[in-house]
């Protein structure tokens, strides 16, 4: 090979490898005080009447799956980020709340056991932030949890995505993010959602705002996504990081 179809063809491997799209990646993020998250979670070691038993660390024994750490964001299955855009928004609470876990590092007969290592884990983490505490890590992960329990045992209230065009087929899992139940376009101009916003869709469809929220931009005809999650429907618009809440109304 001449130096000339090298250089073309290190080119195209180089396209290929910017441009392939990442698998099954989510952005979220979990804090005290978050006002409107998708689940509010109290999360302690000595919660008596659990819903959730986790045990995490880097010497946990038989774990359900491994996860690690990456610099590169495009190779992430879940990016942790204080965007104000973001898939899943966990409030963790010391009061009421939806979910009720109870983390340690020597749970017994634990419902999810985790495993933090270096090399090769089934999952790999991008994070903006600059510490994570365990109940972090375990809070933005519950979408991955929740692919780890049996179906008697799912969780609710917990988003399921799936990137765009792409399989869940990280290294070790045979399971999926739910693929689109609906894909079409917003039917003329798009202006985000302010509270009770109506989407109107090309293929006829009507959708509703299911709960309060405020986005604007602005887009003619954007593609638009929507998944069936474990609470209801989520409705994805093209090149809007933020997903919402939504129900159908035709």
């Amino acid at each position: 090979m001449n130096k000339l179809k090298l250089i073309e063809a290190l080119t195209v491997l180089l396209v290929t490898l910017v441009c392939t799209p990442s698998y099954g990646q989510y952005v979220a993020n979990a804090s005290k005080g978050e006002p409107f998250a998708n689940l509010d979670v109290n999360i302690s070691d000595d919660i008596n009447f659990e819903d959730l038993s986790v045990e995490i660390g880097e010497n946990v024994s038989f774990p359900d799956f491994t996860v690690g750490f990456t610099p590169s964001r495009r190779s992430a299955d879940v990016i942790i980020s204080n965007s104000k855009f973001k898939d899943f928004k966990v409030n963790i609470s010391e009061g009421f709340a939806d979910l009720r876990i109870k983390l340690t590092k020597d749970v017994g007969f634990a419902d999810i056991k985790i495993k933090i290592k270096t090399s090769f884990p089934d999952y790999l983490i991008y994070n903006e932030a600059l510490f994570l505490s365990p109940k972090e890590i375990v809070c933005i992960l519950l979408p991955i949890i929740n692919l780890h329990l049996d179906n008697d045992d799912k969780l609710e209230n917990v988003p399921i995505y799936k990137a765009r065009n792409s399989l869940y087929d990280t290294f070790g899992n045979n399971s999926k993010f739910v693929e689109p139940l609906i894909t079409s376009q917003i039917d003329g101009e798009f202006r985000g959602w302010e509270g009770d916003t109506v989407f109107k869709l090309r293929n006829g469809q009507m959708w509703k705002q299911a709960e309060y929220d405020y986005m604007y931009t602005y887009d003619y005809m954007p593609e638009v996504e929507i998944y069936k999650t474990t609470d209801g429907y989520m409705m994805k618009v093209e090149d809007v990081e933020e997903t919402i809440k939504v129900k159908r109304i035709n």
